[in-house]
């Protein structure tokens, strides 16, 4: 994760002797602006706090990434029962959405080559829209990566692990020699400045946390749904055959999951990932393909080795979600 982190409040705390409900409690009414970031060897995260509330929050393993409302879930699960360094860092207030929308960037122009254009032209068309972006450069040859970040439309940041410099303007020289010396490409990703927080998140109690976020499930399941297509795929060397069977029972129980029928084109499952567009509810969506897979699985004689690799899935996401894998 890549975040500003040249004003630290304090650094180098640990969840042995600090309460970690307590503390979002504490920045979330504390007036000021900033970022709280848990680390470890096994994963990490950031909370952001402002404008009195906490704006959002950031979680990320090496299976899986959550935000919002089932990330601060997730973190106080998480440091409730192992061991984190926090470090706290100030962000000015009226940049505390830039930062705390990072993580949600989206893509508007993908694998620009420098034979189409360069990093001068981007830069100029992001200066002059006063946009909020970010360009990502990619070094196909060596394999390497470095990122600017634009806040209404100046460079507020950068990533370059391999420039040796702390200046901005160094920084965008180096770029700019090494893009008409090598092959790269560009990605251009805008951020959202929409002020939007989860204050209404009662930290002291996380038990009492709203239930599962629909793309925490999308995303777990998705996960399930990819492990139980590698078994099949195993078993029968035939790849088609775990998208059949699960076509067959979505068809099979769209009586009672009206948005499982694949002529109602609300749930797809295709390339690894799902999609679902439906005004269904986030548990009725994973009670109805926890039903699937189950019954999918048992049918295959998968359900054993299947049921492990969900408890192990289980685990990186938040207990509201795990509970809709508790069939297995």
């Amino acid at each position: 994760m890549v975040f500003p982190d040249d004003t630290p409040i304090v650094r180098d705390l640990h969840t042995s002797y600090i309460h970690v409900p307590r503390l979002l409690d504490y920045y979330k009414g504390s007036g000021e602006a900033g970022r709280i970031h848990f680390k470890n060897g096994k994963s990490e995260a950031a909370v952001f706090f402002g404008m009195n509330s906490l704006v959002n929050a950031y979680f990320r393993d090496s299976g899986s990434e959550i935000r919002g409302t089932a990330a601060i879930e997730r973190i106080m699960q998480i440091t409730a029962e192992d061991d984190y360094f926090i470090d706290i860092y100030s962000i000015p207030e009226d940049m505390i959405f830039f930062w705390a929308n990072i993580t949600k960037a989206h893509v508007v122009f993908e694998n620009l080559s420098t034979d189409l254009t360069d990093i001068d032209k981007l830069i100029n068309k992001i200066t002059a829209e006063k946009t909020s972006n970010i360009i990502e450069i990619y070094f196909e040859s060596e394999k390497k990566t470095a990122m600017l970040y634009f806040y209404e439309g100046k460079i507020v940041g950068f990533t370059c692990p391999w420039c040796d410099s702390d200046s901005v303007d160094t920084i965008v020289d180096t770029l700019r020699q090494e893009t008409q010396n090598h092959r790269a490409t560009f990605t251009v990703k805008a951020i959202s400045l929409q002020n939007e927080t989860i204050s209404e998140i009662d930290v002291e109690t996380p038990s009492q946390l709203t239930g599962p976020d629909l793309p925490e499930l999308t995303m777990m399941f998705a996960e399930l749904l990819r492990e139980a297509e590698k078994m099949l795929a195993t078993r029968r060397k035939n790849s088609e055959a775990f998208g059949q069977l699960l076509r067959k029972k979505c068809i099979e129980k769209a009586d009672q999951y009206p948005f499982l029928d694949p002529f109602a084109d609300e749930f797809n499952y295709s390339n690894g990932e799902i999609v679902f567009d439906s005004d269904a509810s986030a548990e009725e969506f994973g009670h109805a393909l926890s039903e699937c897979l189950v019954e999918i699985a048992s049918d295959s004689q998968i359900l054993e080795p299947l049921a492990h690799e969900a408890s192990k899935i289980r685990e990186k996401y938040s207990p509201s979600a795990g509970a809709l894998l508790s069939s297995f």
